[in-house]
Parts: structure tokens; sequence; C-alpha cells
């Protein structure tokens, strides 16, 4: 179980790192995109995370979080390559 092997990433150096998004990506580059990172040996990955449905439920002067005004969803881009190619 991946979850408990907390090893699994130790011969891994990464990059991270995010952004806001509040406009709609247009579907021809979500697929670009998707296949540009498919394509990779060591690829990246991208997380998208919505800010709609419940999020969206709760009036924004109810939550500290900030980046909640007007955005869609926060996209996260991660890179890895071995520890070794520092």
């Amino acid at each position: 179980m991946h979850m408990l092997n907390r090893s699994i990433f130790m011969d891994k150096a990464y990059k991270a790192t995010s952004d806001s998004v509040s406009e709609a990506i247009p579907r021809d580059v979500r697929v670009g995109e998707d296949t540009h990172l498919l394509a990779k040996p060591n690829g990246g990955s991208m997380i998208l995370d919505p800010y709609g449905g419940k999020i969206g439920s709760v009036p924004e002067a109810a939550t500290p979080y900030a980046h909640r005004g007007g955005m869609l969803f926060n996209v996260q881009y991660m890179n890895f390559w071995p520890a070794t190619e520092d």
C-alpha cells in the first residue's frame, strides 16, 4: 500500500508550483497538455482542484480563504526527476 510506504519518492527530486485560474481553459489546450505530460519519460503531473460545489455555497465573508473570489479552480504543476541528477 503506497500510503504506508513513505520511502516511495525518496529517490526523486521535484519542483512544484500552482496557479489560481479565473477563466476556463479551452478543451484543445487541455488535451494538448495531457498529451505533452504523458509523453515525458519521468513525467510531470497537473492536479486541478475545482472551486465549485460546497466551497461555492460558503459565503466569502465566512472564511479567510483569500483565493476564492472569481476563481474557477486551482491548478498544481509538478515535475519529478531522479535525485541523482540534481
